[in-house]
């Protein structure tokens, strides 16, 4: 798996294995596979490598996207970027 800079402190950039930024991150356990319901018909999954959301229709699921742990390293550096956005900012 690829390594990821997730950081820097007083002795530099220190790197994680990507599985284990996500699992840190994301608060799921590497290795199993249990779906969380995050509303509006989304689900969330990680299977120990990727984080997997899918569409469900109620019967099976209709949509998938499998995250892969660097993917979703940008994605939480994308939420952290929208948190710091003034709301001024917001306006076209």
């Amino acid at each position: 798996m690829a390594m990821v800079a997730v950081g820097t402190d007083s002795a530099g950039v220190f790197a994680v294995h990507c599985a284990e930024l996500v699992a840190r991150k994301v608060g799921l356990m590497t290795g199993t596979y249990s779906k969380w319901y995050l509303g509006d018909a989304v689900y969330a999954g990680f299977d120990g490598e990727y984080l997997i959301l899918t569409t469900e229709d109620g019967i099976k699921a209709t949509n998938t996207i499998m995250l892969e742990p660097c993917v979703l390293a940008e994605l939480q550096r994308y939420i952290e970027y929208l948190k710091n956005i003034k709301p001024e900012e917001h306006e076209s």
